[in-house]
């Protein structure tokens, strides 16, 4: 299957949050928006925040994916999520891909994560990526695999996958982004995707949608 079936825009974070997103802890940093990209607010557990948008669910297969708009520093992070069950600390279930901006000796870093109850258990080995600033960022959730995509100047690449059968849905996207973007602009911006439906979208407006034209 082709990367993403579901071009659908989510949010562009224009005009501030209202009320579509909801923090998922109760220690997590609240979402806003800052030059029109979504980050975490500060906090007194100095650590990240993950919170979902709250105006729809989305069944399997789905794509979900976001613009990388600022790095933030090192050591610092952002994930994309898939939530079966969003509330409050231990109630969360799903799964998260982190990308880790310098967070490791000898550079960047991707990981998976899958969360029961709040509980998170990393699915393989960290794996080494280059970071670009304006990169999108996806993830996939097909059968049993996880995968992740990287659009670099307009072209969707599968970056690498992981398999594991616990949630089948239906989820609530999000993401899980460090504090430190409080000083450093926004982090990600323009979050799209959805449902895919048989066959996807075709594959001339999957790059014009990833260009965001």
């Amino acid at each position: 299957m082709s990367f993403p079936g579901n071009s659908t825009l989510i949010d562009n974070f224009t005009g501030g949050l209202g009320s579509r997103w909801t923090s998922i802890t109760a220690t997590a940093k609240a979402a806003t928006v800052s030059a029109n990209g979504a980050i975490s607010t500060t906090d007194t557990s100095g650590s990240g925040g993950s919170f979902y948008y709250n105006g729809a669910t989305y069944a399997e297969p789905i794509d979900v994916y976001s613009t990388f708009v600022g790095d933030g520093g090192t050591g610092n992070w952002v994930g994309i999520g898939i939530f079966q069950e969003v509330g409050s600390g231990a109630t969360v279930d799903g799964y998260l891909v982190y990308f880790e901006f310098n967070a490791h000796i000898g550079g960047d870093v991707v990981s998976y994560w899958r969360i029961d109850n709040g509980v998170y258990t990393q699915l393989g080995a960290d794996e080494a990526w280059t970071y670009n600033v304006g990169d999108i960022l996806g993830l996939q959730r097909l059968g049993t695999a996880l995968n992740i995509w990287v659009n670099t100047s307009g072209v969707w690449t599968q970056y690498s996958t992981r398999t594991d059968s616990t949630y089948s849905g239906p989820y609530s996207v999000g993401y899980d982004i460090a504090r430190d973007y409080d000083s450093s602009g926004q982090a990600m911006d323009d979050l799209s995707g959805g449902t895919v439906s048989a066959g996807g979208s075709p594959p001339h407006r999957l790059i014009m949608m990833g260009c965001g034209i």
